[in-house]
């Protein structure tokens, strides 16, 4: 789980020569400014989304989702031996094309799992006791009367369930859990599965002030498959995270200490909602799922610095078979709902 401090820690031993220029399909965020304004160790890194320079290109980077066939075949006309490409892949594999007309193709991955090349987690939680982080320089103001802050707020809270959606239809049947649920528990759910429609920063808003527990259930049970859902809308919103997704062990690697509730700890919805209510009636104990923000902070992973770092130095390789390594054995395990009404 340390590969993006690594990254962020890692200097090459020699700087390379000249400018790395860097092809991103639909970036709008072109230039050298991405890698001034994240002050970068390395800034001799340029981002275009212009192709009329592909003879001139170090590195292309893409998602499948991306990029259409002409300009795949555009890319590849024009491609020498020395240019690197790398796939972003940022949905899980069940929701992802198949990817066999990549094999052979790929010398770099970037997504959220952790044995990609470069990895870019939904979200980072840090400790303030973190020495790989820490010791590098990296500033952070400590406020350890934060949590004590918000205490008033918290208690204020209603004891309703929020979630935003915009897919309806899941391999892992996500609804099923969310209606079940809902019989127990009061629950509000927005979006494109609903009568209600909220936009993001609204929803931020309510989320905040409002909820107490919000579903973070991702499309699919996949491995380390773990959204904004989760890091963003739950939990940078003071939010208990109410969670589906992939296993529990998981989710403890990555999550801050007792922040979250996982749906595999309880039987069925009825006795998801009697936990729920007895959070409700014991306040310290609803609280204790927030100690977490005295101990740490979210940060920023700074892909495109880690890129610049990566793009210094690097050990070419290829990816005869990418769809297998994306879309193997066990990637996914979706199932219906088993909880009994």
């Amino acid at each position: 789980m340390i590969k993006v401090l690594e990254q962020l820690n890692y200097l090459p031993p020699k700087d390379f020569d000249g400018i790395i220029l860097f092809y991103d399909h639909q970036s709008t965020n072109t230039g050298a400014g991405p890698f001034y304004q994240s002050n970068c160790p390395y800034k001799n890194c340029f981002i275009t989304n212009s192709i009329d320079t592909l003879n001139k290109l170090d590195y292309i980077i893409f998602s499948p989702n991306e990029m259409d066939e002409g300009t795949l075949i555009k890319l590849h006309n024009s491609r020498f031996d020395k240019q690197i490409w790398i796939l972003k892949l940022f949905e899980n594999p069940e929701n992802t094309e198949d990817l066999d007309k990549y094999n052979n193709l790929i010398n770099f991955t970037s997504s959220y799992r952790w044995d990609s090349d470069i990895v870019v987690p939904y979200g980072k939680f840090i400790t303030y006791d973190d020495e790989r982080y820490i010791n590098k320089g990296n500033k952070y103001s400590k406020n350890l009367n934060k949590r004590n802050d918000m205490v008033h707020k918290l208690k204020k809270k209603n004891p309703r369930i929020a979630m935003f959606v915009s897919n309806c239809f899941t391999k892992n049947f996500r609804l099923n859990y969310t209606y079940q649920i809902s019989k127990y528990y009061p629950v509000d759910v927005y979006g494109k599965c609903s009568d209600k429609t909220i936009n993001r920063q609204d929803g931020f808003k309510l989320l905040k002030n409002k909820y107490k527990y919000y579903l973070a259930f991702e499309n699919g049970n996949c491995q380390e498959y773990v959204t904004e859902k989760f890091f963003i809308n739950a939990l940078e919103n003071y939010v208990i995270p109410i969670v589906l997704g992939p296993s529990k062990e998981y989710y403890q690697k990555i999550a801050p200490i007792n922040s979250f509730i996982h749906i595999s700890d309880f039987k069925n919805a009825k006795d998801l909602s009697l936990y729920l209510k007895y959070l409700d009636d014991n306040p310290k104990e609803y609280l204790k799922y927030f100690e977490w923000i005295n101990n740490g902070k979210f940060i920023d992973t700074k892909f495109w610095c880690r890129l610049c770092i990566f793009a210094q130095n690097p050990k070419k390789k290829i990816y005869t078979d990418i769809n297998k390594w994306w879309k193997g054995k066990k990637t996914c395990d979706n199932a219906k709902s088993q909880w009994q009404i």
